[in-house]
């Protein structure tokens, strides 16, 4: 199982094989460069949305050259392993998005 660096968490983001498998089966326009919009977008986010009421985590980051300009997003959640001193965290889902401002909208009303 892969797991991505993410400093804005200060963490590894871990990528389970079935997550990609259902991810790129609803998202297959993202297939060709799955793994390098990922990595790059855990790696250098332009956003990291936190929120104390929701679990989940948004990291994302803009592709000028995907799809003439799209936001890629990473939804990542977290807990605590028993035992562990730290949190684990896995990506959810991932999707690209033209504009931010729907994203956070969608979001906001989650």
């Amino acid at each position: 199982m892969p797991a991505f660096p993410c400093p804005a968490l200060g963490a590894f983001v871990e990528l389970h094989a079935d997550r990609e498998e259902q991810i790129l089966l609803q998202h297959p326009e993202i297939e060709d460069r799955f793994t390098e919009l990922v990595e790059t977008t855990l790696a250098e986010p332009d956003l990291v949305d936190r929120r104390a009421d929701r679990p989940e985590i948004g990291v994302l980051r803009f592709w000028p050259d995907l799809r003439d300009g799209h936001f890629v997003v990473v939804i990542v959640r977290s807990d605590r392993d028993p035992g562990a001193e730290s949190l684990r965290y896995w990506v959810v889902t991932v999707y690209i998005t033209r504009n931010i401002d729907t994203w956070k909208s969608m979001w906001e009303t989650r």
